[in-house]
């Protein structure tokens, strides 16, 4: 029975993931979005070369100076942080808010599977989509390992934090496409909520010049950028790990609710 149930779980998984790569509009999107990071990329790598030059004239480049590839690197990937933001809800409107244009939508709550079963292969099969679609993006970071001296804990931080960061935004896009009826919602709605979510944390310096703490504290706590501040700066921080599985397991488990009630609507 459990084997069986797995086996359905990845038939779903599978379904997501493959619906994914056979639309063209994910095609599309994932080309602008590589071509936009590998503008970034070459412009980062300009960047370092002007600073290599300029110190190397002025006889005082040293690399224990402060200036590495790494720095930027991370600046690389804290570019990428931003594009997400709009890149993610545009993947994630398909996961269900498509299905229901489509009217597949009442084919699966009707089949014989829990809600949580539908559920968890559905954010499976999308979490599976963005691990291929971070790797693909870190290729031009890894790929200088072939050619300069890079701290591989810091550049596999950077990639980890990335992926822990683009999940996190991943799983609440699917619950808002959950939750929308309607695919242009579900990107519209996801993109704006993910922009606020992104910048929670910018607000913290001022509360804190007002006296608030406490309150930037938890302000910085709950932003995603503080949280992948870590990871970029090469530290691998375990409370920051349990932020974004607890983000992802929290979206999770209300987009289980609102399926729940959709389908209790259906029968």
């Amino acid at each position: 029975m459990f084997v069986k149930g797995l086996v359905k779980l990845g038939a779903i998984a599978r379904r997501e993931l493959t619906s994914l790569f056979v639309s063209p509009f994910i095609y599309f999107i994932v080309a602008a979005l590589t071509v936009l990071a590998l503008h970034f990329f070459i412009q980062y790598l300009l960047l370092f070369n002007a600073f290599v030059v300029q110190s190397r004239t002025q006889l005082a480049f040293e690399p224990q100076a402060g200036i590495s590839l790494n720095m930027f690197i991370q600046g690389y990937f804290k570019v990428l942080l931003l594009i997400f933001v709009f890149f993610i809800p545009m993947a994630a409107m398909k996961v269900f808010a498509e299905e229901k244009r489509a009217g597949a939508f009442e084919f699966l709550v009707t089949c014989p599977l829990s809600t949580e079963a539908i559920a968890l292969g559905k954010f499976i099969g999308f979490f599976l989509f963005l691990t291929l679609i971070t790797i693909w993006i870190s290729l031009p970071p890894i790929s200088l390992f072939f050619f300069a001296e890079l701290e591989s804990p810091v550049v596999f931080a950077n990639v980890l934090g990335f992926w822990l960061y683009t999940l996190c935004l991943g799983a609440i896009a699917v619950l808002i496409s959950a939750a929308s009826n309607n695919v242009i919602t579900s990107a519209v709605v996801g993109m704006v909520v993910l922009l606020l979510y992104y910048v929670v944390g910018f607000s913290a310096e001022s509360l804190s010049q007002e006296g608030y703490e406490n309150l930037a504290s938890f302000v910085r706590y709950i932003s995603p950028i503080e949280q992948s501040e870590f990871f970029l700066r090469g530290m691998v921080k375990v409370s920051s790990v349990v932020y974004f599985v607890s983000v992802s397991l929290v979206c999770y488990l209300f987009s289980v609710r609102v399926l729940e009630a959709k389908r209790v609507s259906k029968i």
